[in-house]
């Protein structure tokens, strides 16, 4: 089993660079065009300075927009990377960056090698090396772009998607899986306008079923993350109809790799009445500890056994309850609530650190012990 540790609820881009954001400064020039609009504010009736400031800040609004946009990497972050390897070199890298340069991207590329004087040897391991993963952000689809890199993340559960392209090709009910394909095609590539095209497409694919992502407005990636999952799962009869006529089987990537069955237990305190349900889930949300808690405290904070208000038929209204899993998935999609609602107050975040363990075990009624490895991304 595989264990994808997400944390949702966030505003962040997919990518930051280490680069620190801060007003553009014009130089001398513009302390001049300053001076000279306090000579001739009185004559003119407005203050020039305002419209000085207003350009700067238009200015830099379309720079931060380029550095949201940013998936190629910069001259700088090129040079850093070079100075300091990663520890992880067998693995894709994602990268940001889109310069201020006006000069493109291959004339910048050119003189970097002649700069640094790279071999064609150690030139082709460079390129073996950079893979582009990054995801433009720009309007606020930073949910969305996470959710998406999480799923792209899992090899098997694309390489299950790409294996069926015949069947979800003839069908033109699965136009959501046609759209995360063609992501995950130009995952690795520097087009970016190519890549906003791609994720509005998506998007708007998934907005035809879930109406809520419509706009470009900050949204929940779990709420995201769920809906694309039920989507492509609801495909699953008309999927397999499309396969039966072409004399193939389906196979739903959703519940090969996602589903996972538990057992809420319920017992009346006073009558000793049990109730049992069975459910199937494609992601746990957990609650966060007090102090610094790990993720297997948590999973085991949601099994444990508690008291619940419940009217039972004797006329208690007591009752003890608790979960178990039934079966485990493949990859244990795990959210953790960092937002809690207050009447008063609204909505607020609860930023309590969180450990993480490079195993984590969970029991199951099928498998008595489960390690799977944690791997995902921390927002």
């Amino acid at each position: 089993m595989q264990v994808k540790f997400q944390e949702f609820n966030t505003a962040k881009s997919t990518y930051q660079t280490d680069l620190s954001l801060k007003k553009t400064d014009w130089g001398p020039q513009q302390a001049a065009s300053i001076k000279q609009s306090q000579q001739v504010s009185d004559s003119l009736g407005f203050s020039v300075h305002d419209e000085v400031v207003a350009a700067d800040d238009k200015k830099l609004r379309w720079w931060q927009w380029r550095k949201r946009c940013q998936v190629v990497p910069t001259l700088v972050e090129q040079r850093h990377l070079k100075s300091h390897p990663s520890p992880h070199q067998d693995k894709a890298m994602v990268l940001g960056g889109l310069s201020d340069n006006k000069t493109s991207w291959k004339k910048r590329k050119k003189n970097d090698d002649q700069t640094t004087n790279v071999t064609p040897t150690n030139q082709s391991i460079r390129n073996k090396q950079y893979k582009y993963l990054g995801f433009p952000n720009p309007a606020q689809i930073c949910y969305m772009n996470a959710s998406l890199q999480s799923l792209l993340t899992l090899e098997d559960f694309v390489e299950d998607i790409s294996r069926q392209e015949a069947i979800w090709r003839s069908n033109p009910d699965a136009a959501i899986i046609r759209a995360l394909m063609k992501i995950s095609a130009c995952h690795s590539s520097s087009d970016v306008q190519h890549k906003i095209s791609c994720l509005f497409s998506f998007k708007n694919t998934i907005s035809l079923s879930a109406q809520e992502f419509q706009d470009v407005c900050q949204k929940d990636a779990h709420e995201f993350l769920t809906s694309v999952l039920d989507q492509i799962r609801n495909l699953k009869p008309s999927q397999q109809r499309v396969a039966a006529s072409v004399g193939r089987a389906y196979k739903c990537p959703v519940e090969h790799h996602f589903v996972f069955k538990m057992q809420n237990f319920r017992m009346c305190l006073t009558c000793k009445m049990k109730f049992t349900r069975d459910e199937e889930f494609t992601n746990l949300s957990l609650d966060l500890l007090p102090g610094i808690g790990t993720v297997e405290q948590m999973i085991q904070n949601y099994l444990k056994r508690t008291l619940v208000e419940f009217q039972c038929e004797c006329g208690s209204n007591t009752s003890l309850q608790h979960s178990s899993f039934v079966s485990l998935p493949k990859v244990l999609v795990l959210h953790l609530k960092r937002f809690v609602f207050f009447s008063v107050f609204g909505s607020i975040k609860v930023r309590r650190p969180v450990c993480l363990t490079k195993d984590l075990v969970v029991t199951s009624r099928q498998v008595k012990s489960t390690i799977g490895v944690i791997k995902g991304l921390l927002k």
